[in-house]
């Protein structure tokens, strides 16, 4: 599981942490302490090769730029980084390979890797997390408000939930 912990401390917790920040210390402030966070956790997944964490990663860092400097190409990429996360995650299905075996692969035993259960299970969950994925752009873009936010923050939490628990479901009727 801790390679969900690790999407969801890259792939959310730094904006939400900035953005609460700012108001009581300078931006500066706010954007180092959630580097020094967030930097431990970007040499695992970077290691691991986790592009989809990679790419929430870049977001950050454009959103972190655009505090300082308005660069438009930088500020439309992490408005929309959702999106892209989704088209990436979206393609990992398409080519068989989806984004969820690596953090699949740190909880089970190499001799199942190439079981067909583990490879479906990681399509299910890789599709439940475009889904998501997806319908946060959707959220951010239609209800780019308070509202939105706990919107997607419960999407999130759900994800997490269902990605902890279907597993063993799922395997639990299946010859593994």
């Amino acid at each position: 599981m801790s390679g969900y912990i690790s999407l969801l401390i890259l792939g959310y917790f730094p904006w939400v942490m900035v953005e609460w920040l700012i108001k009581y210390i300078p931006p500066f402030d706010a954007v180092l302490l959630a580097w020094c966070i967030i930097v431990p956790t970007s040499y695992i997944e970077i290691k691991h090769k986790d592009y989809i964490s990679i790419i929430f990663l870049s977001g950050f860092l454009a959103y972190c730029i655009n505090l300082f400097w308005h660069i438009h190409f930088l500020e439309i990429y992490s408005d929309n980084i959702s999106l892209a996360v989704a088209t990436v995650a979206l393609f990992s299905i398409l080519v068989k390979k989806p984004f969820t075996l690596i953090y699949a692969k740190r909880q089970v035993d190499q001799n199942k890797w190439s079981s067909i259960y583990f490879i479906k299970l990681n399509l299910i969950l890789s599709a439940m997390w475009v889904v998501i994925f997806f319908c946060e752009y959707f959220i951010g873009t239609l209800l780019n408000n308070t509202n939105g936010d706990i919107i997607n923050v419960a999407l999130i939490i759900i994800g997490y939930y269902i990605s902890s628990k279907y597993p063993k479901y799922y395997l639990r009727n299946k010859n593994w």
